[in-house]
C-alpha cells in the first residue's frame, strides 16, 4: 500500500511545484543523517527522497494522485463543496460573444442557473467533467460553459447561481459585466440599435451516454450587430424575394410553364432587385456578407458549417443555396 507522500513532505495535495521543493529542502535539512542522530533519520530521509522524486515529476505525480490512498476516500466524506462563476471578459460590445463558466464539485446535480434574459444564448452549453484535487480529496468536477452576447448596452449584474448538495443549498458568487455600443456590420458607420442578424452554424459535438460515446449535430448561432435601418431594408429585400417568387409561380401558371422553374426565376429576379436596392442605400446583403464576418470566419476555420454536417441531410447544401438567395 503506497504511502502518503504529501503528508511526508508536509504539504497539501494541491501544493505547487515550488511549494513541494521548499518543503523537501526543509525536510532534508531536518532529517539528513549527517545532521540528525535519530535512529529513524536514515529511513525518514529515504522516504523524503522517494516522496520528492515522485511529486516533483509531473507524470509520476499525476499517476500517484490517481491511485494514491491519499485521495482514495469516499465522495460522501467530502464536505468542502463549492460553486463558482467566472467571466472571460468584463467589458464587451453589443452582440460580441463572451463566456460564462460555472464550475461546481460533483456531477449530475440539479443546478439553478442565473437569469440570462439580458443576453443572447448562442446554443447548447458546453459541459465537461474532470478529476481534480481539492482539500486533500480526488473529486469529480463539473464545468458548464455558456457562450453569450449582450442584447443592449448597459451595466449588467449577473446574480448568483445555486445548487443543492446533500440537502444543503450552495450559492455562487455574483458577477458584473459592462456592455458598450457596437457599430452595424452591414452599414459600418451606424450604431447597432436594431435586431441582430442571426446566422446559424453547425458542428459535430461529442455526447456521452451511460455506456457509449456518440456524435450529434449541434447548432451555434452567431448574432451579428445590425442597425435599425439595415434591419428595415433587409426585411424589404426579403419581401421582394418572396413577392417575386409568388409572381413567378403565378406567371408560370398563366403561360402554362413549369411551376418550379417559374418560382426559381421569380426568386432570382427578386434577389436581383433586392441587391440593386442594397447598392443604392449602401447596405450589405445579409447572407453572403454575413459569411465574411470575422467571428463567422473564425468558426468556419474551426470546422463549423453553414448547414448541418450530417450525411443524413444531403439536401442541406441545396437549402443553403436557396437560403442565400432568400435572406
Amino acid at each position: 500500500m503506497p504511502e502518503d507522500y504529501y503528508k511526508i513532505l508536509g504539504v497539501t495535495p494541491v501544493a505547487t511545484a515550488d511549494e513541494i521543493k521548499k518543503a523537501w529542502r526543509k525536510q532534508v535539512l531536518a532529517w539528513h543523517p549527517d545532521r540528525n542522530d535519530d535512529p529513524l533519520a536514515v529511513e525518514q530521509f529515504r522516504r523524503i527522497t522517494l516522496a520528492y522524486e515522485v511529486l516533483s515529476d509531473p507524470v509520476q505525480r499525476r499517476d500517484y494522485d490517481r491511485s494514491s490512498i491519499a485521495f482514495a476516500r469516499k465522495p460522501d466524506t467530502f464536505q468542502h463543496h463549492y460553486l463558482e462563476m467566472r467571466l472571460n471578459k468584463s467589458i464587451v460590445k453589443v452582440c460580441e460573444e463572451f463566456e460564462l463558466s460555472i464550475v461546481y464539485s460533483g456531477e449530475g446535480r440539479y443546478l439553478r442557473k442565473p437569469d440570462l434574459s439580458n443576453f443572447y444564448i448562442t446554443g447548447r452549453p458546453y459541459v465537461t467533467f474532470s478529476d481534480v484535487n481539492h482539500s486533500g480529496f480526488l473529486i469529480r468536477e463539473t464545468g458548464i460553459r455558456y457562450v453569450l452576447s449582450p442584447r443592449k448596452p448597459g451595466n449588467y449584474f449577473i446574480r448568483q447561481a445555486s445548487i443543492k448538495i446533500n440537502g444543503k443549498e450552495i450559492f455562487s458568487n455574483n458577477l458584473q459585466l459592462e456592455a458598450i455600443s457596437n457599430t452595424c456590420y452591414y452599414s459600418g458607420d451606424e450604431i447597432a440599435d436594431g435586431k441582430p442578424f442571426e446566422l446559424n452554424l453547425w458542428y459535430d459535438a461529442e455526447r456521452y451516454g451511460s455506456h457509449r460515446r456518440f456524435t450529434i449535430n449541434t447548432k451555434h448561432t452567431v448574432f451579428i450587430p445590425r442597425s435599425h435601418r439595415a434591419n428595415v431594408y433587409h426585411n424589404i429585400g426579403k419581401g421582394l424575394k418572396i413577392g417575386f417568387t409568388f409572381w413567378g409561380m403565378v406567371l408560370a401558371v398563366v403561360i402554362h410553364k413549369n411551376l418550379l422553374l417559374g418560382m426559381m426565376g421569380g426568386s432570382l429576379y427578386g434577389a436581383l432587385m433586392a441587391y440593386v436596392m442594397y447598392a443604392v442605400v449602401r447596405i450589405k446583403p445579409c447572407f453572403y456578407f454575413s459569411m465574411k464576418y470575422d467571428v463567422v470566419k473564425q468558426y468556419l476555420e474551426q470546422n463549423y458549417h453553414p448547414y448541418p454536417p450530417s450525411d443524413r441531410l444531403p439536401a442541406s447544401r441545396w437549402v443553403y443555396f436557396f437560403k442565400s438567395l432568400w435572406i
